[in-house]
C-alpha cells in the first residue's frame, strides 16, 4: 500500500461526491472506497494505538460500525497487517491497512480514493502523516445543496440532514472560508458538481491531470460502484446505479425550496453566487407571509453574525 497514492474524496453532504466516485470507480488504475466513521485523531478525537490492548479496544469500536462492517474486511487479517507495524500505530497505519484490503488486495490499482466528507477540515493535520495525499472537494450550488440536505433521510438516525437553515449557512459559509485557504494548494482540487454534470468530458480530464492517469477504463461490464454501497445508503443514490447524468437535479431546488428560504440563501451568499455564475432566481409570488418569514431569519443571521464578530462565539457545526 505504501506505493498507492490516496487521495481523499472530500464534500459536504448531497453534493454529487457518490456520482463522482461511480466515475472515477471505472478507472482501471483507481480503486474507490466506502465511506466509515473511524476514530481518527484528524476530525474525530480519541484515537491512540500505543499497544496490543489498545489496538483490539480500537477495532472492537471500529467493527461496530455500521459503515465499516459493510468494507467486509475479515478483523484477523487487518489484526495481522497491523501487527507486523512497529508501536505505536497513527492512523495512516490503520488506514493504509484498511483500504489495502477492502476488496481485496489489487496491485494494478495505484491510486485509492477514501470518501470522507469533512476531511478537507484538516488537510495540515493529515499531512503530517500523509506529506503526499491529495485531495478533491466537490463543491455545489449551495441552494441546491440545502434543499437535498432538507429531502434526504440519514441512514443512521432516519433524520433529515439538515433542518436548520441557520446551521446549515454558517457551516457553508465556514467551508468557504476554508476552500479560499487552499486555493493555491496544488494538491487540491475543487470539483463543482453543476460544472461535472453539464461538461463531464472536461472536468474528467482535468481529474485525470490531476491523478496523472489515462483515461482507459474498466471492463463496463463489472459490477459498478453503486453495488458497493451498503443498502441502508443506497436510497440516497439512486441516481448513481445507472451512471447517467441528471441536469434536472442542477436546478430542481427552484421548485423544491420555500420562498422565504431561497430569498434568505441568495441574500446572504449573493455575491459568492454570482461570482461563480449562479443566476439568482425570482420567484412569480412572494407574500406577506413570506417576507415576514424572510425577515425573520435574516435578523437571527445578523444577531448570530454580529455575536460571531463581536464575541467569538459560534456554533458548533
Amino acid at each position: 500500500m505504501s506505493d498507492q497514492q490516496i487521495v481523499f474524496l472530500t464534500y459536504l453532504n448531497r453534493s454529487g461526491s457518490t456520482y463522482l466516485a461511480n466515475k472515477l470507480s471505472g478507472y482501471e488504475t483507481v480503486k474507490v472506497g466506502i465511506e466509515a466513521r473511524f476514530v481518527d485523531g484528524w476530525i474525530r478525537p480519541g484515537f491512540s494505538i500505543r499497544t496490543e490492548d489498545e489496538l483490539q479496544s480500537y477495532l472492537d469500536t471500529l467493527y461496530q460500525d455500521a459503515k465499516f462492517q459493510a468494507w467486509q474486511i475479515n478483523r484477523d487479517e487487518l489484526v495481522k497487517h497491523l501487527a507486523s507495524l512497529p508501536l505505536p500505530l497513527c492512523f495512516s497505519d490503520v488506514l493504509r491497512a484498511a483500504l489495502s484490503l477492502y476488496q481485496g488486495h489489487s496491485p494494478e490499482k495505484r491510486i485509492v480514493v477514501h470518501k470522507c466528507g469533512e476531511y478537507y477540515r484538516c488537510v495540515k493535520t493529515i499531512r503530517q502523516e500523509l506529506p503526499s495525499a491529495k485531495f478533491i472537494f466537490v463543491n455545489r450550488d449551495p441552494r441546491a445543496v440545502f434543499s437535498s440536505q432538507r429531502r434526504s433521510l440519514d441512514s443512521q438516525t432516519g433524520q433529515p440532514m439538515q433542518k436548520n437553515i441557520l446551521h446549515f449557512l454558517f457551516s457553508y459559509l465556514d467551508t468557504l472560508q476554508r476552500l479560499e485557504s487552499l486555493q493555491n494548494d496544488p494538491n487540491f482540487l475543487v470539483i463543482q458538481y453543476e460544472n461535472l454534470i453539464e461538461h463531464e468530458t472536461e472536468v474528467m480530464a482535468g481529474i485525470e491531470q490531476f491523478f496523472g492517469i489515462s483515461s482507459q477504463k474498466e471492463n463496463v461490464d463489472q459490477p459498478g460502484y453503486f453495488s458497493s454501497i451498503p443498502s441502508a445508503q443506497q436510497h440516497l443514490h439512486t441516481h448513481v446505479q445507472d451512471g447517467r447524468p441528471r441536469p434536472d437535479r442542477v436546478t430542481g431546488w427552484q421548485q423544491e425550496l420555500s420562498v422565504s428560504h431561497l430569498l434568505f440563501l441568495q441574500t446572504v451568499l449573493k455575491r459568492y453566487l454570482l461570482a461563480k455564475g449562479f443566476p439568482l432566481y425570482h420567484p412569480k409570488k412572494t407574500g406577506l407571509l413570506t417576507m415576514s418569514h424572510f425577515a425573520v431569519l435574516l435578523c437571527l443571521y445578523l444577531y448570530e453574525s454580529s455575536k460571531r464578530k463581536l464575541f467569538h462565539v459560534a456554533h458548533k457545526y
